[in-house]
């Protein structure tokens, strides 16, 4: 089989473009890339190419760019080129120049597929591209995710050339006759994976002279293998995850009984940014231990391991009738109740509803005055007292929601609502005593949340 018939199979067996001829191929000027795109206009794709400048080589940068220029303008492939500072972004972002430029490469990728409606990316990753992969991912440490090397798909990026060596690339462009630039980088082995490349691979093959082919191997197993493992961590999160509107709540008991605990952690909560040592934190961490991420928080109550997006900041906020927007999304409806309460029927309201006494609270009702102008609403202090309904003196917030076993991240998001300078209703738990209507009661307040 040619290879470009290989690379046919490749793509009818992985179903790399189905429904489709359109394709994007990422254009360096190198072999990998000038093969791909050379084998993509043969098996009839429609292709636009895809060069990233990223002003890192200086004149050899440029040199690659009117090479590009050049082969696109002679095979009459419509070319995008963007210009980047990466090593200066990089510097500005604290982050490695490899990492700026993949992050610069892709996004740039993904910004002309939406603007084309062109769903795939062709990149030109071959087999020891792959088998690099997984030796890096070894070195650093990886599980079976990392050891399976690349997918041929992952989103819009494909991979037609997987499966193909680098041999087989060259062999194919000089059976052609056609040139390519080098990338002059590629041999310094300051680089991880020119250390690789010229160095660790090298050493293994005298170990085993198939190497190459026996990591290839293994990592189309553990492709399928990972497919089992993720359907497991998939009916693991079933059995051990009740989902919130605001993140899950993660049993203790299930997840202790699955034997791998800091592994399903992993799967779960590294996907929300927290890092593998975290996770191991949060896997043996006691009840009460506050963890973040980026976005999100975990603790760990008695039960459950729960897991929150960052509430949003309330700050004083006065209320009306009608609904009130939070910035957390919440919304405050607020409405005056005109006919009599019963006070035995409130015992059995839903905690998310609340029923004040407004002259007890001192509310102003005269008729041009807004029914709800003296209440407001925020988030909790930490000094925040009040008497909760049925107690006798008052007592921190914070102490009343610990005793009704209310985590860490309840108490970040939790909300009162402020009668002057005093706590009306902590917002669905309790009223404070001196708001609660009772017989005598004739204006009354309804708050309600959603």
């Amino acid at each position: 089989m040619n290879f470009v018939d290989h690379i046919a199979q490749t793509i009818d067996r992985e179903k790399l473009f189905v429904g489709s001829k359109r394709a994007i191929v990422a254009l360096s000027g190198g072999a990998d890339s000038v093969a791909l795109l050379r084998a993509m206009l043969c098996l009839g794709y429609e292709v636009v190419a895809a060069h990233c400048n990223f002003g890192l080589r200086g004149n050899e940068s440029l040199r690659d760019e009117r090479f590009v220029d050049d082969l696109c303008a002679k095979l009459g492939v419509e070319l995008h080129c963007q210009h980047f500072n990466t090593s200066e972004t990089a510097q500005r972002r604290h982050v490695s120049i490899e990492m700026q430029a993949r992050h610069e490469r892709y996004e740039f990728f993904e910004a002309i597929a939406e603007k084309l409606g062109i769903d795939s990316v062709a990149v030109a990753h071959h087999r020891d591209d792959n088998n690099e992969t997984i030796l890096l991912n070894l070195a650093r440490g990886t599980g079976l995710v990392g050891l399976r090397g690349m997918d041929y798909r992952n989103g819009r990026i494909v991979r037609p050339m997987l499966d193909m060596a680098r041999k087989d690339i060259l062999d194919y462009l000089r059976a052609i006759g056609q040139d390519f630039v080098e990338d002059g980088t590629n041999c310094d082995t300051r680089f991880k994976r020119n250390l690789v490349r010229h160095e660790l691979l090298p050493m293994l093959r005298r170990l085993n002279p198939s190497i190459d082919d026996t990591l290839q191997h293994t990592a189309q197993h553990l492709r399928e293998q990972v497919k089992i493992y993720e359907q497991g961590v998939k009916t693991m999160a079933a059995n051990c995850m009740t989902k919130r509107d605001n993140g899950f709540d993660i049993s203790l008991s299930m997840l202790n009984n699955s034997g791998a605990s800091e592994t399903l952690l992993h799967e779960w909560l590294s996907p929300i940014g927290f890092s593998p040592d975290t996770v191991a934190r949060i896997a043996t961490s006691r009840t009460g231990s506050l963890y973040e991420s980026a976005d999100y928080m975990a603790t760990r109550t008695a039960q459950t391991i729960e897991v929150r997006r960052k509430p949003s900041f309330v700050g004083l906020k006065a209320l009306h009738l009608g609904a009130n927007k939070l910035p957390n999304g919440l919304t405050i409806h607020v409405e005056a109740e005109t006919e009599h309460i019963d006070p035995a029927s409130l015992k059995h309201m839903p905690r998310s509803v609340a029923y004040i006494d407004v002259e007890k609270l001192g509310i102003n009702l005269c008729a041009d005055i807004d029914v709800a102008a003296s209440l407001c609403v925020r988030s909790l202090q930490e000094a925040d007292r009040f008497t909760p309904l049925g107690m006798r003196g008052s007592m921190l917030v914070s102490n009343y929601l610990t005793n009704r076993h209310r985590s860490r991240i309840d108490k970040l998001e939790a909300l009162v609502v402020l009668a002057g300078e005093k706590i009306a209703w902590l917002v669905g738990e309790t009223i404070d005593t001196r708001a609660a209507v009772d017989s005598e009661s004739k204006r009354i307040i309804k708050l309600r949340i959603e």
